[in-house]
């Protein structure tokens, strides 16, 4: 599902600020990013959420 399509802000108020795929590193989530089945989405303040994907 592409992230755009996806309303989770409006439905859920939050907003995915980075996606990690199983076997791959965080990425940065943009409006055109697919999510798929096995993917983790973080959410949360850009700072935090940074700090986080530096624990890999």
């Amino acid at each position: 599902m592409l992230l755009s399509n996806s309303a989770v802000r409006s439905r859920y108020g939050i907003t995915v600020v980075a996606i990690k795929r199983p076997g791959a590193g965080f990425t940065y989530a943009t409006p055109e990013t697919v999510v798929e089945a096995d993917d983790t989405i973080v959410a949360g303040r850009t700072r935090v959420t940074e700090r986080f994907s530096e624990l890999q």
